[in-house]
């Protein structure tokens, strides 16, 4: 068999082709589903927001990846360093997305904090605010409220 120009470009093709396929199926049953994100916590000692890196889950839905993010944020750092943002016994009551503005809805335990720490529910939704749109840059607005009522800003 003689290859000629027309062949060679005709076996690249199929060659770039079947290394396509083959790359589709490899990430479509191997990949292990998981993205690494960026959660942003307070330093005991600088009191600033500083980044902590953890694998999570991808979902099916932006809305949903953002939920899991956002639970894992109420769970608190891992390094013993930092400062949870967000009180022990937050809950999400509701979370929604309507034309890449992120509703946020929050437990009233979310402005309650038990033990010495003091930070203004400001900070808090700052805290939240950096990891949400570090993480998921294409979310314009974030909007909350806590146990349905809207939180306002005088600060900003």
């Amino acid at each position: 068999m003689i290859l000629d120009k027309e062949n060679c470009v005709f076996m690249s093709a199929v060659l770039f082709f079947l290394f396509f396929v083959i790359s589709i199926i490899s990430f479509l049953f191997f990949s292990d589903g998981r993205v690494k994100r960026t959660m942003f916590f307070l330093s005991e000692k600088s009191h600033i927001l500083v980044g902590e890196s953890r694998q999570l889950p991808v979902m099916s839905t932006r809305e949903e990846d953002v939920r899991v993010l956002m639970e894992d944020l109420i769970l608190g750092p891992f390094n013993i360093n930092n400062t949870a943002i967000l009180p022990e016994g937050t809950r999400i009551n509701s979370l929604f997305l309507r034309k890449k503005v992120l509703y946020i809805d929050l437990s009233d335990e979310s402005v309650i904090f038990q033990h010495n720490v003091q930070i203004s529910f400001s900070k808090i939704c700052k805290g939240i605010e950096k990891t949400l749109r570090f993480n998921f840059p294409w979310i314009k607005k974030i909007q909350f409220s806590i146990h349905g009522e809207p939180v306002v800003f005088f600060d900003k």
